[in-house]
């Protein structure tokens, strides 16, 4: 599977792909994680939360950020 950042069409997210119908999806400027799945004729995308229910952030996003 094509990663979008490479192709720079989405340079704000950064898709880590799972398997064929799973991949975690990472905004890139605030550093929230979302679960992207498709399946056929079926799909959904929702923000990945920790356990006291606030978004969970991508634990590069912080380095990322000072780099």
């Amino acid at each position: 599977m094509r990663n979008l950042i490479e192709e720079e069409q989405f340079p704000m997210l950064f898709v880590h792909v799972i398997d064929d119908e799973h991949a975690i999806i990472v905004d890139r400027e605030t550093g929230v994680c979302y679960l992207q799945f498709a399946g056929w004729k079926q799909g959904g995308l929702t923000v990945m939360l920790n356990a006291d229910g606030t978004p969970k952030i991508w634990e590069g996003y912080q380095k990322e950020k000072s780099d």
